[in-house]
């Protein structure tokens, strides 16, 4: 979108871009300032005094994130370059080019977004690794050391039942471990 406008904040030039987010054609709005064209906005004072900045100044200007809300309501946020522009004879007026950068704004929240999806998944990935590292390791490691102690050939029958009694149990905890495992996988993958 492309505007000039005098010292007195009024059109001199716009283009079909710029026309647009005003609804209006670009030979509407030539010799209108820009409070009768938004008249119950106060972004027109905002716009005005940028534009007044820029004249008094003689320095051009970069306004990189505006807000404005167009014709239609819809949120747009644009990139705009203000530079001061003589007409000649002591007359200044201001130069203004605004690009559209909403798509890369809503682009860049989406992304930040799944940066922090992302990274909660990981965070969660490495908590649920260190669960089940640490809560397997102990039934694991009694299961293994019942079962060597098993394979010696020279124990009796109520020391065999006993480590059995105690192979079952450990057996019974893994199975815990693993369905209270499962039960938190259900729930995550409900919230996620």
């Amino acid at each position: 979108a492309i505007f000039a406008k005098d010292a007195d904040g009024r059109f001199l030039f716009v283009n079909k871009s710029f026309a647009a987010l005003y609804g209006y054609a670009p030979e509407q709005l030539i010799g209108r300032n820009l409070h009768q064209v938004i008249p119950a906005s106060n972004v027109a004072d905002f716009f005005v005094a940028q534009d007044q900045q820029v004249v008094d100044t003689g320095a051009a200007s970069v306004f990189p994130e505006q807000q404005f809300i167009d014709h239609n309501g819809r949120k747009r946020i644009f990139h705009t370059i203000k530079v001061p522009l003589n007409l000649g004879e002591n007359t200044m007026a201001v130069l203004g080019i605004s690009n559209d950068i909403t798509r890369q704004k809503q682009i860049e929240v989406e992304r930040t977004r799944m940066m922090a999806d992302i990274i909660q998944r990981n965070i969660d990935l490495e908590q649920f690794s260190y669960i089940v590292s640490h809560n397997l390791r102990a039934p694991v490691a009694n299961i293994k050391g019942l079962a060597e102690v098993l394979m010696l050939t020279d124990i009796g029958n109520a020391d065999e039942r006993k480590l059995i009694a105690d192979l079952s149990s450990s057996v019974s905890r893994l199975d815990e471990v693993i369905l209270d495992l499962n039960e938190i996988l259900r729930i995550k993958g409900k919230q996620g």
